[in-house]
Parts: C-alpha cells; sequence; structure tokens
C-alpha cells in the first residue's frame, strides 16, 4: 500500500511541476514545528523544505495545498506532491509548485517512521494580496445580512440569477464546500445563537 502511495505521489509530481515562470509576490509563515523550515528562492518560484533531527533513509511527504488546515486534498486545491528520504541527520527538499495564483496555501510534511503518514502543516504561503475571507457574505458587499442568507438559499436551490456568489464567503464552515449546512449556520449566525458567532463555524 504505502509503495503504492509512494508511486502515486511520484505521478502527480511529475503532473504538477512549476512551468518555469516566477510566482506572484510570496510570503511565508512558518509553522508551529520548530525543527521545520520553508524558504523561498529569489524569484519565488522554488521553496525548500528542510527538517532537522531525522533518521538517515527516513522517508517523508511534501505536499503544498490551497485552502486554510482542514481542508482535504482533492485535484483542484492540490499543487504539488512528492516523496522523498532524509539524509543524514537532516531532510531536504526542493518543492517546484505550478504557478499559484493569488491566495492562501498550506506546506504540508508527513513522515511515515512516527506519524504513519498523517499530513502536518508546517508552514502557509500567502500569495499576492488576496480579499480577506468574510464568511457569510455571500453576495460580497462587505457585510453579513439576511439577504445574504436568502441569496445562499437561491443558489442552493438552483435559481439561474442566483449563481454568480462568492463560494469562498459562503463556504460558512469552512470545509472547502458549500452545501446546505452552510445555510443553516448562516441562520443561526444572522439569529445571534453564540454558539455561531464566529465564522466558519468550526462545530459538528
Amino acid at each position: 500500500m504505502k509503495k503504492m502511495f509512494i508511486c502515486c505521489g511520484v505521478l502527480c509530481m511529475a503532473l504538477l511541476l512549476f512551468c518555469g515562470t516566477a510566482l506572484a509576490a510570496v510570503e511565508v509563515k512558518p509553522g508551529d514545528d520548530a525543527s521545520v523550515t520553508v524558504e523561498k528562492d529569489a524569484e519565488e518560484k522554488v521553496f525548500k523544505v528542510t527538517k532537522t533531527g531525522v533518521t538517515d533513509g527516513q522517508l517523508y511527504l511534501v505536499m503544498i495545498q490551497k485552502g486554510d488546515a482542514n481542508a482535504k486534498p482533492t485535484a483542484e486545491n492540490l499543487y504539488y506532491l512528492n516523496v522523498d528520504k532524509a539524509s543524514s541527520a537532516t531532510f531536504t527538499m526542493d518543492a517546484y509548485p505550478k504557478d499559484l495564483d493569488e491566495g492562501t496555501y498550506v506546506v504540508y510534511l508527513s513522515d511515515y517512521a512516527n506519524s504513519n503518514g498523517g499530513r502536518k502543516a508546517v508552514a502557509t504561503l500567502s500569495v499576492g494580496n488576496p480579499n480577506p475571507v468574510l464568511y457569510g457574505d455571500v453576495d460580497g458587499n462587505g457585510k453579513v445580512k439576511s439577504w445574504d442568507a436568502t441569496v445562499l438559499a437561491c443558489y442552493l436551490a438552483g435559481q439561474s440569477e442566483f449563481q454568480n456568489i462568492n463560494l469562498q464567503n459562503a463556504d460558512c464552515n469552512g470545509d472547502g464546500k458549500v452545501k446546505s449546512w452552510d445555510l443553516t449556520v448562516l441562520y443561526c449566525h444572522l439569529a445571534g445563537q453564540s454558539e455561531f458567532a464566529q465564522l466558519p463555524y468550526k462545530g459538528n
């Protein structure tokens, strides 16, 4: 099973290699693991992922994915995937993602030996100057009002004149999808229910 995953990773890496032009301005914010660093090159198109204190030959997977750290990897949000082994006491891999548009990306590092392949966010890439997400502002006017719930309800009902909404803002529970539960969350938020005061709502 692990070999199959490695092969898939190498194949995805080959498909997702950087095209060759420089990326937009990128800001790298480190994660909580002080043993891991993510640095960009001068042209902001190569990212060097380094982890110290590892065992020689230990297997790692590096992933760059668009969205927040709670998003699941999909064909649409996965921008880089590669597998390599540590050399000596340091693991270093150069990541060459394809062109990144404006937005937020998470760099993950999976350590098979210690975390059984589980993803761990080690850095965040902020590309360009993306507009901040205002969850619940479905119509994109900079405010969260009852009209946003109406617009979202019409969108979910498939009404053609309401299909051009701000999907990122409409994802009121931050799971990367816009569904009926997002409408419920928005209704509760607008009703002033304390549990739903902060969006995106991460409860069950």
